[in-house]
């Protein structure tokens, strides 16, 4: 039974990290500095070996049971925002080293949700399922604005639970993918200034669980999703100045079989050198003959690859057995000197030996950094179950900071 529900943030320098039930070490990527579970703590490392500049920051630790659903942007002036669920959903945003929340939208938001910050206009926007009336919402503050304006996008979706996306094009048009609980339909949304249009992008089978968003450098709209009949991942993709009230229009392709696609994390690189940007996944696959394992994916323009990553954490635990890995997947890219850079957070249940046998089961957040596409190494974030952390990462000359934010 939970007793309290805590939700923190942690910022690091990528340098190493230390759990409790492993071998301590330093795996030269991250470093978590968390206090104790009564604490959150908020700290910006450089090194190892030089002092932290840290300071406590209390998100909200409510006895309600918040932070199920995270999701973590920075504007353009450099604040930090976090959306997290709970009887309402929530906004918190860090300035001038002071934590400020608020509520958003009408009594039993938040399951769900999604969050995204426009560039050009640092309008935020968040959409998530109303609890009360299962519905899907979407709410924007403008920068600078004093309230929130909710806007009902579907009343017709007929539950909750799973997760919406929310991407934005170049010119202020958003877009938020989710799941139709009464059609079992993967369904999207376009919203711009005047007009608000859906479209069921894949009536077929049990489709559109686990979706994730994002819009290209070619303003290419690309949704992936889990298809729960066959077990499959799937891509929907619109091109460009097709209409996107026409489920013809959008085409579609199946990436993976064998239970692939829950758990599903999607981000887009930066247009380097032939000016396209690469699509990335991360997603959890259980194949009947391999097991559960994480999936690092990436979409060329035409062509996906994928990255098994389950034989990373392995050689970081003492005579382990990997019980599942994959699950509550979050993904951001930078890019440096040309290449892009994945970090991302899964979790993964695992076992060490206890005595003649593997008996001692453990939690924890693993955190992989992937200097390429085929290149990773893994570390250890915590060993407590934090549901669903969000991530983003920026690239500053040869330096890369991460910030997430854990529930516990």
């Amino acid at each position: 039974m939970r007793i309290s529900s805590r939700l923190f943030l942690t910022i690091g320098l990528l340098v190493g990290v230390m759990a409790s039930h492993i071998n301590p070490v330093w795996a030269g990527d991250w470093l978590l500095n968390l206090i104790d579970e009564g604490q959150y703590f908020f700290s910006l490392e450089n090194s190892p070996s030089q002092e932290s500049n840290s300071a406590y920051a209390d998100i909200n630790s409510n006895t309600a049971d918040y932070g199920f659903k995270t999701a973590l942007e920075r504007d353009s002036d450099g604040v930090y925002h976090l959306a997290y669920g709970g009887d309402h959903a929530y906004h918190a945003y860090l300035q001038d080293d002071i934590w400020t929340t608020e509520k958003v939208g009408s009594t039993g938001g938040g399951a769900g949700l999604s969050m995204a910050i426009d560039p050009a206009t640092d309008t935020i926007y968040m959409a998530y399922y109303n609890m009360r009336y299962r519905f899907v919402m979407l709410a924007y503050k403008p920068a600078g604005g004093s309230s929130w304006i909710e806007i009902t996008v579907d009343k017709e979706a007929g539950g909750y639970g799973s997760n919406t996306a929310i991407a934005i094009a170049s010119d202020g048009t958003v877009y938020v993918s989710y799941y139709n609980y009464i059609t079992q339909d993967l369904k999207c949304a376009k919203i711009t200034d005047t007009t608000l249009a859906l479209v069921t992008v894949d009536s077929s089978n049990d489709s559109g669980l686990y979706s994730g968003i994002a819009v290209d450098a070619d303003d290419t709209l690309h949704v992936l999703y889990h298809e729960a009949t066959s077990g499959s991942l799937k891509h929907a993709k619109l091109m460009p100045g097709a209409s996107f009230t026409s489920s013809q229009a959008w085409s579609i392709q199946t990436i993976a079989n064998e239970e692939s696609g829950k758990y599903l994390a999607v981000a887009i690189g930066e247009p380097i050198h032939t000016g396209k940007a690469y699509l990335y996944a991360a997603y959890y696959a259980h194949a009947t003959d391999a097991g559960p394992t994480l999936i690092l994916a990436r979409y060329d323009g035409s062509v996906w690859s994928t990255n098994d990553l389950k034989d990373e954490p392995s050689s970081k635990l003492d005579q382990p057995v990997i019980v599942d890995l994959g699950r509550h997947n979050t993904i951001s890219v930078t890019s440096r000197d040309g290449t892009d850079q994945i970090n991302l957070i899964s979790e993964l249940y695992y076992q060490t030996a206890g005595g003649s046998s593997y008996n001692v089961f453990y939690d924890a957040l693993i955190a992989y950094t992937c200097s390429s596409f085929t290149s990773c190494s893994a570390a250890y974030l915590t060993d407590s179950s934090s549901r669903t952390p969000s991530l983003i990462s920026e690239a500053s000359g040869n330096q890369t900071t991460i910030f997430t934010d854990l529930y516990t």
